[in-house]
């Protein structure tokens, strides 16, 4: 077996039960058939006529025509581009030509989908279940000014559950991010997320000041295996303000043992007149050096069942059994290694 294949790479092979963001909004404008890729599956995403965004599987029940590739939105259904079939956004064929009755088994697949955050949400279930929790409305603290400093996008090989154990990794900080010293370091969990406080104090080389050390106070949050948001205050003794900022991750595994990142950066503005620009340009050239430091880690990691764990690394083995809940459960009698995460 390949080192790079994703079997071995990752036991846990099985997508977690989730949300996850597919696609930024602005990828699905209204009066287009879109095309998308996510658990191994083709999609086609559309907007209805009221804007709200439905996404189907994408191949026609007919003779296989991908609904994203040469369809059509009319109304508030999708028309497949070779003989004119359409359906609504609950995946119902409503129209056939040619046929005087359509068969309930040509009713497409139709994803719960959510539009939020700037980004297109579907839950993934591997029992089909219906969602369980929700995503939440809020992400942004109300009471601060927030300018968006860019967007990244990143696609590469790992698993949901890998790229979110960083919340949980402290220690990693210091090693891959640059930072100086952990003040402290806290993870708490709920049942469908987790909360990571980290107090550091990081030198500034990454954000263009060399040689200056910033007080961070940093708080992970992460709901489910396919959100993720960063929030840092950042100060320093000498500085009257401080700065907030928000890194906001969408996940979606495309196939199995591949990621994709959708990445919005956003900032407060700073009470000094002009600054705002440099400020974006360097704590955005600061994110893209961190997640691609993270990336080349993600992308040639394999999974450990059995990791030498040593002291700091109490919350490794509490996020992987926390993980657990993500995945179905074999039932009594029944082994299925391949569903069932190891600590």
């Amino acid at each position: 077996m390949n080192a790079q294949d994703p079997a071995a790479r990752f036991p846990h092979l099985h997508f977690p039960d989730s949300w996850y963001a597919v696609a930024w909004a602005r990828e699905v404008p209204s009066g287009i058939a879109v095309p998308l890729r996510a658990f191994g599956e083709d999609l086609v995403a559309f907007r209805k006529s009221d804007g709200a965004v439905q996404v189907l599987a994408a191949h026609c029940p007919h003779l296989g025509a991908h609904l994203g590739h040469g369809g059509t939105v009319v109304g508030d259904e999708v028309r497949c581009p070779f003989h004119g079939w359409q359906f609504d956004g609950s995946g119902r064929c409503t129209r056939a030509a040619n046929a005087r009755s359509v068969s309930q088994a040509t009713a497409l697949r139709a994803w719960v989908t959510r539009d939020l955050h700037n980004r297109i949400w579907i839950w993934f279930s591997n029992t089909d279940a219906p969602p369980n929790w929700d995503l939440p409305e809020t992400l942004l603290n109300p009471d601060v000014r927030w300018k968006v400093a860019g967007r990244i996008d990143r696609s590469f090989p790992s698993h949901p559950q890998d790229v979110l154990e960083n919340a949980a990794d402290a220690e990693h900080f210091r090693f891959v991010h640059g930072m100086s010293e952990i003040l402290s370091a806290e993870t708490a969990y709920t049942e469908h997320g987790l909360a990571t406080r980290l107090k550091a104090r990081s030198k500034s080389d990454r954000l263009g000041f060399k040689g200056i050390v910033f007080n961070l106070d940093i708080t992970a949050r992460v709901y489910g295996m396919g959100l993720q948001t960063i929030h840092s205050v950042i100060t320093h003794d000498r500085l009257p303000f401080s700065l907030s900022t928000i890194v906001i991750e969408g996940l979606v595994p495309r196939e199995a043992g591949q990621v994709d990142l959708l990445i919005d950066i956003q900032m407060s503005a700073l009470p000094v007149p002009g600054v705002d620009w440099l400020a974006h340009r360097s704590f955005r050239q600061a994110v893209v050096a961190d997640v691609d430091s993270d990336i080349q880690i993600w992308a040639h990691r394999r999974y450990l069942a059995r990791p030498q764990l040593v002291a700091v690394d109490t919350e490794i083995g509490g996020y992987r059994r926390w993980a657990r809940r993500f995945y179905p459960q074999p039932s009594p009698g029944v082994t299925r290694v391949e569903r069932v995460i190891p600590t």
